[in-house]
């Protein structure tokens, strides 16, 4: 069996692998054109900008949105140590409020 001297290489035949890669390389060669090509920048106002006051107030920090959750997490934790005597429990209470009072903290 003989075989063809390829233009390229001038070794034999293509290995697959090597096809393969081709292929992939070529494949996303023409994914990355296409999207660049119908990539283009935006310009548009903020519609939900008058909101940023309502958002703040409910669940920014000091909200009554914040009040609660915290006080249904020592309820639900206070239940819970009830029922699993695990002094964990009741310090992930701590935890729980630490991580409320930072996030509610970020909002702007």
């Amino acid at each position: 069996m003989a075989f063809k001297i390829t233009a390229l290489t001038g070794q034999g035949p293509v290995a697959p692998a090597t096809r393969r890669l081709a292929y992939f390389a070529t494949l996303a060669l023409m994914t990355l054109l296409i999207a660049l090509s119908v990539i283009h920048p935006a310009h548009a106002e903020d519609l939900l900008s008058s909101g940023a006051a309502t958002v703040n107030e409910t669940f920014g920090e000091g909200s009554t949105f914040s009040k609660w959750l915290i006080l249904g997490e020592a309820v639900f934790a206070i239940f819970m140590y009830i029922k699993t005597k695990n002094m964990m429990v009741l310090g992930g209470i701590a935890v729980v409020i630490v991580f409320l009072n930072i996030a509610f903290g970020l909002t702007v």
